[in-house]
């Protein structure tokens, strides 16, 4: 948590209210502009809160930003994951009750959702921290040899991730985060190691879910995207995502120039498309099984095209200004990386003249 210091109102505000106005303005662009009807349209903008650390963090290592506006885009995104999984998880399940329904104590039916969906959470980020305290006593301890622990973490975070998806769809996005942010802040000797284990585990497995979702992804879907597609995603990225931080962010100590790099930088990434595929598809399951409305069917399987395109937009647009974007700021190191080198040999000694000599710090 030594990252955020000083950014604690900040990062707070970006995930509440930040998440709430982005869901409200993002249903109202998806419903006005990108004509789906309102519950596919509740149910894509809480997918969009997302911002993965997957896909924010390799770009914050390419821009080398400052410490403060880094923090607040990274801790958004491992914030904000779990709960636009969520929020796709609790519309969906109101569309199943309301859709069709019209019963009598259907609103109690809503009190009832919500509040299982809370504690719910609540659990799963309980034994997220558990089994992050478990991990890292297995660490300190030494119960698990060098070479064994980045498959025992590996082991317990598909374990817990499973057990917590038994209790609520989709809760074991919050309990693999409460899981990795109980071990970041455990002191952990081999932390760098396992990190690197994560990374590479993370390259393989993004890459093949994406390999696996495009695959469902039919070529008519692709060239059926119309001029509303491309408003309805220029809209999220010029108008929602900065009026949702603007807002958000009003009181929080952070500057103009800080509020407008992160109102404009919100890559959506494999969160996104794996959420958005998945109740796409429940959603047209669901809409055909109780009657099969053609406006309602036509936006629940409009989703997963609108999810690839948002990302594909998202990681060109923000791949490419956060660089210029954050130099022109003021936002940007200029530290460059230096070289340490370690004696004072004949060689090193030569070695260092070499490099002053190329301006190499």
């Amino acid at each position: 948590f030594k990252e955020i210091r000083g950014l604690t109102a900040g990062v707070r505000r970006l995930v509440f209210p930040g998440v709430l106005i982005a869901w409200a303005l993002g249903a109202l662009a998806a419903i006005h502009i990108g004509a789906l009807s309102p519950g596919p349209a509740l149910l894509f903008a809480g997918v969009m809160v997302v911002t993965g650390p997957t896909v924010i963090i390799p770009l914050l290592r390419q821009a080398k930003l400052t410490p403060r506006p880094a923090a607040l885009l990274k801790w958004e995104g491992i914030a904000n994951d779990p709960i636009g999984a969520l929020f796709a998880v609790f519309t969906f399940e109101a569309i199943r009750l309301g859709y069709g329904a019209g019963h009598a104590g259907e609103s109690a039916t809503f009190g009832q959702l919500a509040g299982s969906l809370v504690i719910a959470s609540a659990l799963a980020v309980g034994f997220g921290w558990l089994l992050g305290a478990f991990a890292a006593r297995i660490f300190h301890r030494g119960w698990a040899p060098e070479y064994l622990k980045p498959p025992v973490l590996f082991a317990l975070v598909l374990f817990g991730s499973e057990f917590a998806n038994l209790m609520q769809e989709e809760a074991g996005l919050l309990t693999v985060t409460a899981m990795g942010v109980t071990l970041a802040n455990s002191r952990i000797a081999s932390l760098d190691d396992l990190r690197h284990f994560k990374e590479s585990i993370a390259t393989l497995l993004v890459s093949g879910v994406f390999i696996v979702l495009t695959a469902n992804l039919t070529f008519e879907k692709l060239t059926g995207l119309e001029a509303r597609d491309f408003l309805f995603v220029a809209a999220m990225l010029f108008v929602v995502r900065p009026a949702a931080i603007f807002l958000s962010t009003i009181g929080a100590g952070l500057s103009w120039r800080e509020r407008l790099l992160v109102g404009w930088i919100a890559p959506r990434g494999i969160v996104a498309v794996a959420v958005t595929s998945f109740f796409g598809a429940a959603l047209v399951s669901h809409y055909a099984a109780a009657g099969g409305d053609p406006a309602l069917l036509q936006s629940a399987e409009r989703l997963t095209p609108l999810a690839f395109l948002m990302v594909f937009a998202t990681v060109i647009a923000h791949g490419f200004s956060i660089g210029p974007l954050a130099r022109w700021l003021g936002l940007s190191s200029a530290e460059r990386p230096g070289v340490l080198i370690v004696g004072g040999s004949e060689w090193a000694a030569a070695l260092a003249a070499k490099l002053q000599e190329m301006e190499i710090p």
